[in-house]
């Protein structure tokens, strides 16, 4: 049960609040037609005298992680192009729910957008993207920047963001983008050129959210002045299908000193990970406090 609180708490980390019990189906090479389910979940299963326990501690952080709304600082550009633009993946990353890169499931935050809790943002919803000085906002979210590393992209969605540039929008190209497929477009290259002649904001604008020296998956949610962060335990990162079994043995206690900064100042946190346990936090900040903030470890 341990090994699958570390998966559960891997995804709470990115986002996932509602969690759905279900086999694994797999089938045979002699009878492909026929599939088994992985874990058993009736009388007599292992998990029996763990499933209340379990289902106990799933639903309260369930509840956390629905409060309000999801709090991030950056918006980053789902770079669905390059994945259409690349074909089979090497067979040390095949699964058998994947085989193609197209199919989305090996598309990566990097490293040092973590601290920001960074959020995709598809080219569909780029009509209700506006750009407000000094927040760019879509619907009732606001995101400080928007950061592009694609290698490729459509006309469309450079015509969106060379729009927001024109405005002054914090857009940040890593990289300029090519235009994919056979039809080639004039105007691509012309947006092109005329955001290499704006200035361009930098990554160090943007402030992080959580920041530590130890690399941390985390999702944040802000009702009202309380913030909730759940921060999964460091050893739960890049879980890969199929887990090892007993993983959870070296999932050990660990200690590390974080910085949450919120918009009335910086709180310097200490985090006790228990073995086999991740945190949820909450962090009350009230304009009457000033800097000063709340912390509970629930």
């Amino acid at each position: 049960m341990d090994d699958l609180r570390c998966v559960a708490d891997a995804q709470f980390a990115w986002g996932v609040n509602r969690v759905v019990w279900h086999g694994k189906p797999f089938s045979t090479g002699k009878d492909p037609r026929r599939f088994y389910a992985s874990v058993h979940l009736g009388d007599g299963g292992k998990l029996q005298d763990d499933l209340k326990s379990f289902n106990g501690y799933l639903e309260p952080v369930s509840d956390y992680l629905s409060r309000g709304e999801t709090y991030s600082r950056l918006a980053v550009y789902f770079p669905l192009e390059d994945q259409w633009m690349k074909d089979r993946l090497p067979k040390e990353l095949r699964k058998p729910s994947s085989n193609f890169y197209w199919e989305l499931q090996e598309v990566h935050m990097e490293e040092e957008l973590l601290k920001y809790r960074p959020l995709w943002f598809s080219q569909a919803w780029f009509k209700e993207l506006e750009y407000e000085k000094p927040f760019l906002r879509y619907k009732n979210r606001s995101f400080e920047a928007f950061l592009v590393d694609s290698e490729w992209m459509l006309l469309d969605s450079l015509k969106a963001l060379a729009r927001l540039r024109r405005q002054g929008a914090p857009v940040i190209f890593k990289r300029w983008p090519k235009e994919p497929g056979m039809n080639k477009h004039e105007e691509f290259q012309n947006l092109i050129n005329e955001m290499q002649q704006q200035e361009q904001a930098t990554l160090t604008d943007v402030r992080p959210i959580l920041e530590s020296e130890q690399p941390l998956d985390f999702w944040c949610r802000k009702d009202g002045e309380d913030y909730y962060l759940f921060i999964a335990h460091p050893k739960m990162r890049n879980l890969r299908y199929p887990l090892e079994y007993g993983y959870s043995e070296k999932v050990q206690a660990l200690r590390v000193e974080a910085r949450f900064y919120a918009k009335k100042g910086v709180l310097s946190l200490v985090l006790d990970f228990q073995e086999k346990r991740s945190l949820v936090v909450r962090i009350g900040w009230r304009e009457a406090l000033g800097s000063e903030g709340r912390l509970q470890v629930l």
